[in-house]
């Protein structure tokens, strides 16, 4: 399932992210992230998925399937939160 301008909206107000914290923990340009969120930017799949892993990190679930029930998110705290470990650090662990 991809990412959807309103579910990105939503997971950052669920973990409450500005798009410039989105931009931060991706790497991805602001503006493009803004564009996309107002429906005026197609993201390359690669960004897409880049923007989803992120979020799902960050402890937010992606629902929604093809019964008509809508696309949304939801709000979890994944393990390695709970445990105080933040994703960004577990990616700056990797940079080394």
């Amino acid at each position: 399932m991809q990412l959807a301008p309103a579910q990105c909206r939503a997971g950052r107000a669920l973990i409450g992210w500005t798009v410039d914290a989105l931009a931060t923990e991706t790497g991805l340009p602001r503006g493009r992230l803004a564009g996309f969120e107002d429906g005026k930017v197609v993201l390359p799949r690669e960004h897409l998925d880049l923007m989803r892993h992120t979020f799902e990190m960050a402890g937010i679930e992606f629902i929604g399937d093809a019964a008509g029930e809508g696309l949304g998110v939801k709000l979890r705290r994944p393990p390695i939160v709970q445990n105080g470990i933040r994703p960004q650090d577990l990616n700056a662990a990797n940079d080394d």
